[in-house]
């Protein structure tokens, strides 16, 4: 019924994207990216803390989560982006 992500880190957030796909609530840590993926409904812990991570299941559970609007990503955009960011570094700009 909902799908729990203990993340220390992260990178793009593919698990939490494809649970907030399926219309999973989210349980996570708001560690690296999943802060920017997770859309829908959804609770954010303190990582690193299993105490954190039990009131977010709990609150999940009771129903006591947040909402999100819709959030896309496609391949195309990042694509552009990646091609963008290595023309500017082969430009030698940032």
């Amino acid at each position: 019924d909902s799908v729990v992500i203990p993340s220390l880190s992260e990178g793009f957030g593919f698990s939490a994207v494809e649970s907030c796909n399926v219309g999973k609530i989210v349980v996570s840590t708001d560690a690296g990216s999943l802060p920017e993926v997770v859309y829908g409904k959804h609770v954010f812990v303190k990582p690193g803390s299993a105490p954190a991570l039990t009131e977010g299941c709990t609150k999940a559970y009771r129903g006591e989560a947040d909402q999100t609007p819709l959030k896309t990503f496609s391949w195309e955009r990042a694509v552009e982006q990646y091609v963008q960011l290595y023309e500017r570094l082969i430009d030698g700009e940032d």
